[in-house]
């Protein structure tokens, strides 16, 4: 048979403040401000095995940065 218990008291625990998050707008301008800008077309499209950043924009794609 099992015998009834004290219940357990939680240990307190502080409130946190918690932080306001910043509106969507406002960290689309911050990210946008924070790359460099796009290079422009300047040459012919070549396929090449290994392409750099110039070389997929002048084939028309876009670069991750």
């Amino acid at each position: 048979m099992v015998e009834p218990q004290e219940p357990r008291a939680k240990p307190a625990v502080a409130p946190v403040a918690k932080a306001q998050p910043a509106p969507a707008a406002a960290t689309v301008a911050r990210a946008r401000e924070a790359r460099p800008p796009l290079p422009k077309p300047n040459g012919a499209c070549l396929i090449k095995p290994v392409m750099s950043d110039q070389d997929l924009v002048n084939c028309g794609a876009t670069p991750h940065y």
